[in-house]
């Protein structure tokens, strides 16, 4: 059964492209969406700071521009895999620091820290190309570690909450 690392399967939708040929095809990569939309799913105590941090961001900028939660959700995810590219850490390092803080996020002495039902979705709208390096880490990641259940969309909440927390 083919992973499918985050909605849109970018690592699959590369192979097909690679396997075909013809200008269609390679004008239809080129006019491919630059960013994608990626809902993910914020606890609304994480959307209060949120929300705190963008109208400061917004009250330091000389634009009349609110500084959005997609846009620090964007900014927070790059600056990651930023830090990963310049440190060059080995795929278990990465997935040990990930299931760290998914686990630390989820529970804290056992009890739950963030119930269910107080969340927001927010729509977040990601580079197509770090989506896709992302598909490709947690591709490398379940070589090493088997099935992780992590995809883009939770890969981007678990570094966003470890920000807010």
């Amino acid at each position: 059964m083919e992973v499918k690392y985050s909605q849109y399967n970018l690592l699959k939708e590369e192979e097909k492209l690679l396997n075909e040929e013809g200008f269609i095809t390679r004008f239809l990569a080129l006019t491919r969406t630059k960013k994608l939309g990626f809902n993910i799913s914020v606890p609304n105590n994480y959307v209060v700071v949120a929300k705190i941090l963008c109208d400061d961001v917004t009250q330091t900028r000389k634009e009349d521009k609110q500084y959005t939660q997609s846009e620090l959700i964007e900014f927070i995810f790059q600056q990651y895999l930023n830090e990963i590219r310049r440190i060059e850490p080995s795929i278990s390092e990465v997935y040990q620091k990930l299931i760290t803080r998914k686990e630390e996020l989820e529970q804290k002495n056992g009890h739950t820290l963030i119930p269910s039902k107080s969340r927001t979705r927010i729509h977040a709208k990601i580079y197509r190309e770090d989506a896709l390096k992302t598909e490709a880490l947690l591709r490398s990641m379940s070589h090493i570690r088997g099935n992780h259940g992590i995809n883009v969309e939770k890969f981007i909440e678990i570094v966003y909450l470890d920000f807010l927390s």
